[in-house]
């Protein structure tokens, strides 16, 4: 859920390999940063060469949830979406031919947890859910063209599962339903 790999928009033989890594000190794991390495598959007889490794996309401590990707309305540009750490802080990167943009958008209720959960777009891109069993979970709307959320929902899950690490999420096909799950729970 920290690593995406998603193919350029203008040329199939290069693909961009997006992903958080982890800081471990002491007690503390941070997840750091938002890195891209940029791959050439067509390069030395086709087995491929790293263009550039590890360039920092975003430099800020991002939340467990991880990293999700959705394609742009125009079919060819990717959207990438992380959320920060302990903020309602969402930042959004658009991959284009042209190279990547950045934008960040504060919305909705933070998520101050450093409990694992999971992020993700709906099928058809025009939602967002987020969720982790300690912070519960959030809906955003979001537009395809513009890379913005709007009407925020917030949704508290009350369950005894506060102290799970770990969590999901999942979309039905269509859209219509969207299932989290906990350790112990599973929830439409």
């Amino acid at each position: 859920q920290n690593m995406i790999l998603l193919p350029d928009p203008e040329n199939p033989n290069v693909f961009h390999f997006f992903h958080c890594p982890v800081i471990r000190g002491g007690n503390i794991n941070l997840r750091v940063n938002v890195l891209q390495t940029t791959v050439d598959m067509s390069a030395n007889n086709g087995n491929g060469t790293t263009v550039f490794k590890n360039k920092i996309l975003v430099a800020d401590t991002m939340h467990y949830d991880g990293l999700h990707a959705v394609r742009h309305a125009n079919g060819r540009d990717w959207w990438v979406v992380a959320a920060k750490q302990s903020a309602n802080t969402y930042y959004l990167l658009l991959l284009t031919p042209e190279g990547i943009t950045l934008k960040e958008q504060n919305i909705g209720t933070p998520a101050t947890s450093g409990d694992r959960g999971q992020i993700a777009f709906s099928p058809q891109g025009t939602k967002l859910a987020r969720y982790n069993a300690k912070d519960d979970l959030r809906i955003f709307d979001f537009d395809r063209c513009s890379g913005e959320f709007s009407n925020p929902v917030f949704v508290e899950i009350t369950d005894d599962a506060v102290g799970d690490l770990f969590a999901g999420l999942a979309w039905s096909a269509d859209s219509r339903y969207l299932y989290v799950s906990d350790v112990k729970h599973l929830f439409q």
